[in-house]
């Protein structure tokens, strides 16, 4: 017999009350509550849970990102399989793509790298790609893809012993971070994101014409939409630092303006697409003239720099060579990564750093002896910004 706590309530008070000149005392109270409980409710029987240690189950809810990556806790074998390379040029980059069963992939993996090899750019930068077609592959009509700036510029049939394979080629305006791109691809391939001290192990790297090709051998189970998603316009995005970074908020960047630089243009056109600048500036010193400019921009570090030692007839370098060359300078409360390129004529000065998400391009380009004369004044400019 269970009582609503109400009633019992007023059993208490009833209770409680002096009867026949007695007094009910406290213990006595107790003793009866204890008797009336036993008989109107039954006993709950003991019930044993086995709780888990609080890092076990920290363990077992987060997923470590940092961890060396391996594929993911599916049930079944990897199906998939997703070769891919990226190839950066002044205003744009390349993006070559093919995914299908893991099998019919890996069987066409030298094709593949021997066809990217091939690839060349015979009217400059900015012209469109050229390359070799290996034996039995045929070019498809090309399509559009979602928007005007993401274009598919060709479709390449691979034939197979199966259902043959399609390999897309998009290009896409600015530099692209590869790092989100292979991030993107692994999502789709259902495996973890990685950071950007392990692309080293997860990407190849291809010289090309004084380019840095990246390329990427993805194994796991491919999503049911996406495969052929044009690649992620970066405006924001990481720097390659080894940690994520929040979503990018809206900054006002303040500075302290050198003595002689005079206001630049905040805007220009490259290709038909507008690049807006945060800040620029002007130095004249009779036929001698460097610009500086701050700009939100994309890219990794290394594909970005490649591209700054293009503009002034510099080669490329490798990943392992810029981390040689690579400098700290501070940036308000930010560390960015500084380099110095000097070529025959020009010289850059440059300035890659991630402010809480975004990541900004401080640059300073210019012919060499005004260049290095503003050197310092560039220095304590940057080293003046604030993001707030």
């Amino acid at each position: 017999m269970t009582r609503p706590k109400q009633i019992w309530s007023l059993q208490l008070l009833h209770l409680s009350r002096p009867s026949g000149g007695r007094r009910w005392t406290t213990a006595s109270l107790i003793g009866l509550v204890a008797i009336w409980h036993c008989g109107c409710e039954k006993q709950n029987e003991i019930t044993r849970y086995r709780v888990l240690k609080p890092q076990v189950v920290w363990e077992q809810n987060h997923v470590d990102v940092a961890r060396e990556s391996k594929i993911d806790d599916h049930l079944s074998p990897p199906t998939d399989r997703m070769l891919a390379a990226m190839i950066p040029q002044a205003s744009q980059t390349w993006f070559f793509k093919v995914t299908g069963p893991k099998d019919d992939v890996a069987a066409k993996k030298q094709s593949f790298l021997n066809f990217v090899r091939s690839v060349h750019f015979s009217g400059g930068a900015d012209s469109e790609p050229e390359w070799g077609i290996p034996e039995g592959w045929r070019r498809l009509p090309a399509s559009a893809g979602r928007s005007e700036f993401a274009k598919r510029f060709a479709t390449l049939e691979i034939p197979t012993e199966h259902e043959p394979l399609k390999l897309t080629v998009v290009p896409m305006p600015g530099g692209q971070d590869a790092l989100q791109n292979v991030n993107r691809w692994r999502k789709q391939l259902g495996l973890r994101p990685i950071l950007n001290h392990q692309m080293v192990k997860e990407t190849v790297q291809i010289e090309l014409d004084g380019t840095t090709v990246t390329v990427v051998d993805l194994v796991g189970w491919s999503s049911s939409s996406g495969m052929d998603r044009v690649p992620i316009v970066a405006e924001n995005p990481p720097m390659g630092l080894d940690f994520p970074t929040p979503k990018s908020a809206k900054f006002k960047l303040t500075y302290e303006t050198p003595e002689g630089w005079a206001p630049g243009r905040l805007s220009v056109s490259r290709g038909g697409i507008t690049v807006r600048r945060q800040a620029a500036f002007e130095v004249f010193d009779g036929s001698q003239y460097v610009e500086i400019t701050v700009s939100k921009a994309g890219g990794d570090l290394l594909s970005n720099v490649n591209r700054w030692r293009q503009q002034i007839q510099l080669a490329g370098i490798t990943r392992q060579e810029l981390n040689q060359k690579i400098k700290e300078i501070k940036v308000g409360e930010a560390t960015g990564a500084y380099i110095e390129l000097v070529g025959l004529q020009e010289s850059i000065f440059g300035v890659i750093v991630n402010a809480r998400g975004p990541m900004w391009f401080l640059k300073l380009k210019g012919d060499n002896k005004l260049a290095q004369r503003e050197k310092d004044r560039f220095a304590a400019f940057v080293r003046s910004i604030r993001f707030k």
